[in-house]
C-alpha cells in the first residue's frame, strides 16, 4: 500500500468518526445509512493499520449500526464461510466486547442454524459457552473451517497431536480452495498471509506440547524466511491488558523453549535478545533471557544438561491404597499407553493407539456423535479396532450405550471392524448383563493394591 492510499483511508476514517458523533447526537435512519455506506466504503487493510481510530468510532455507534451489519455477516458466510477469515474477523476484533456480543446475538437469532449462526456462537465471550457445546456447533459447520475451530478444541483438551491434525486438515483444504481456484494469491492476499501466519505459530506451540520440537523450530523458522522478527511484533505486539502479554512474546518464548529442548542455547538467547530490542521492557522474556544466560554458562563448562522435563504431581500413596480408584481417567490412559510402548498386552491383545492422517485415537471427537472417545486402540492382526471407555469408579447401563453410541459414530467416518472395551473400577449387575449379551462389547475391571512384605 502507498503512503498516498494510506492518507485516503485515514481521511475516510476522520469523515466516518465525525458522521458517527452526529449520528449519536441526532439520529435516524437516514444517518444510519449514510454512516453505514462510509463504513463499507473504507478498505479493510485501513481499518486494520488504524485500531485505536476504529474502536474509538464504535465506541459511539449505536447498536442499531450493528443490527444493520448482521444482515450482511449472514449473507456472506453463507455463500462462503471462509469470508469470516478474509473479511470479517480481522475487523469484527475493533467492535469491543459489548458490540461483538450484540452481534453475535443477533446473527443467531437470525439464522440459528447456519453456518452463520453456528460461526456466531463459537464468537461469544469466554464463558458463555462450554467446550461441549462449542463442539457440538463445529460439527454442525459443513465446511473444512471446521477443522481450525476443532484444533483449539483438541488444544483445550490436552489432545495435542489431534489438533495438530486438524490444523493441518484446514490448511491443507485451504490451499486446495485459495490457490486451486484462484480466489486469493498467497503471496499478494495480507489476510491469507496472517492466516497462515497464525496456522505457523499455532503449530509451533502444539508440536513443543507434544516435545516435537524439531518441528516446532522449523515451523517457526519457517516463517522467519518470509517475515522479520520486526514484521511479527508490529502483527503480534499489541498488548492485552488482562495478561500484560504480547501474542509476540509468547510466541517468542515459545520458541526458545523448542530451541532450548534441542540445545541450541545461543539461538535461542539469540532470538529473545533481539524481541527484547523490540520490546522493551518483558517480564517473559527477561525471564526468559537470565535462565538462557544460565544454561549457557553450563554449556561453556561442558556440563550437557538433559532435555528439561514437566514434573508430575506426585501421588498420595496412602490416599490411593485406600480408595484403589484413580483419580482421573486420564492416567489410567496415559498407563495403558506406556503399556503399548514397551510391546506389554493390554486386554490381552497386541493393541497400538490407533494413528491416522486425520486423527490420533486419544481423546478423539467423533464427527457424527455429540463424544470423545479416551482412547481408540488397533489390533493389526485382525485390523479391528477398538472404542476403549474408561471410568474411574462404579458403572452401569449409561456407558454401554455410550460406547454403542461411538462405535455407530465412528463407523461413518471409518470403515473397519470395531469393537468396544469398558475398563472401570466396578460395574453393576444391569452393565455386566448387557455386556455378557453383547459380542462386540468386552467389559474389564482394574485394581491397585500395595501388599506389605516386612
Amino acid at each position: 500500500m502507498s503512503k498516498y492510499l494510506d492518507r485516503i483511508g485515514e481521511k475516510k476514517i476522520k469523515k466516518l468518526h465525525q458522521m458517527a458523533i452526529e449520528l449519536k447526537t441526532h439520529h435516524s435512519e437516514k444517518k444510519l445509512k449514510e454512516v453505514f455506506e462510509a463504513y463499507n466504503d473504507i478498505e479493510l487493510y485501513d481499518k486494520v493499520i488504524n485500531p485505536e481510530s476504529l474502536r474509538a468510532i464504535h465506541a459511539i455507534l449505536p447498536l442499531s449500526f450493528y443490527k444493520l451489519y448482521s444482515y450482511g455477516v449472514v449473507l456472506v458466510l453463507n455463500d462462503d464461510p471462509l469470508h469470516w477469515f478474509t473479511l470479517l474477523k480481522l475487523e469484527i476484533e475493533l467492535f469491543g466486547t459489548t458490540n461483538i456480543n450484540y452481534l453475535c446475538k443477533q446473527i443467531i437469532q437470525t439464522d440459528p442454524h447456519s453456518v452463520a449462526g453456528y460461526l456466531m456462537q463459537l464468537q461469544l465471550p469466554s464463558g458463555s459457552t462450554d467446550l461441549a457445546s462449542d463442539i457440538l456447533y463445529i460439527q454442525q459447520i459443513d465446511h473444512y473451517i471446521a477443522h481450525y475451530y476443532m484444533a483449539f478444541a483438541y488444544e483445550e483438551m490436552g489432545s495435542y497431536a489431534n489438533a495438530i491434525k486438524s490444523i493441518n486438515l484446514f490448511y491443507t483444504e485451504l490451499e486446495k480452495d485459495v490457490v486451486g481456484s484462484n480466489k486469493y494469491d498467497f503471496k499478494e492476499d495480507w489476510t491469507i498471509c496472517i492466516l497462515r501466519l497464525y496456522g505457523s505459530l499455532f503449530l509451533t506451540y502444539l508440536y513443543g506440547k507434544e516435545k516435537e520440537y524439531k518441528k516446532a523450530v522449523s515451523k517457526f523458522e519457517s516463517m522467519l524466511d518470509l517475515y522479520s522478527l520486526s514484521d511479527l511484533f508490529e502483527i503480534f505486539g499489541e498488548l492485552d491488558i488482562e495478561t500484560g502479554r504480547t501474542h509476540f512474546d509468547i510466541h517468542v518464548v515459545n520458541y526458545s523453549i523448542a530451541l532450548d529442548q534441542l540445545n541450541k542455547i545461543e539461538p535461542a538467547l539469540k532470538i529473545v535478545d533481539d524481541a527484547l530490542a523490540l520490546v522493551g521492557h518483558n517480564k517473559d522474556l527477561e525471564r526468559r533471557r537470565r535462565y538462557l544466560k544460565k544454561r549457557l554458562t553450563k554449556m561453556e563448562k561442558k556440563e550437557t544438561p538433559a532435555p528439561y522435563l514437566k514434573t508430575k504431581r506426585s501421588f498420595d500413596i496412602d490416599t490411593f491404597r485406600k480408595t484403589q480408584i484413580l483419580s482421573r481417567e486420564k492416567i489410567l490412559e496415559d498407563m495403558i499407553e506406556e503399556q503399548i510402548k514397551y510391546g506389554y498386552k493390554v486386554f490381552g491383545k497386541d493393541l497400538e493407539v490407533y494413528n491416522s492422517e486425520t486423527l490420533r485415537g486419544r481423546q478423539y471427537i467423533i464427527k457424527n456423535q455429540s463424544g470423545i472417545l479416551d482412547l481408540l486402540l488397533i489390533e493389526k492382526l485382525t485390523d479391528t479396532l477398538y472404542i476403549v471407555e474408561l471410568k474411574r469408579n462404579e458403572a452401569g447401563a449409561a456407558v454401554y450405550n455410550q460406547v454403542k453410541r461411538y462405535i455407530d459414530g465412528l463407523s461413518l467416518e471409518i470403515d473397519k471392524k470395531i469393537k468396544g472395551i469398558i475398563c472401570l473400577h466396578k460395574p453393576n449387575q444391569k452393565l455386566t448383563n448387557l455386556v455378557k449379551k453383547d459380542s462386540d462389547i468386552e467389559l474389564y475391571t482394574y485394581h491397585f493394591d500395595f501388599k506389605k512384605l516386612g
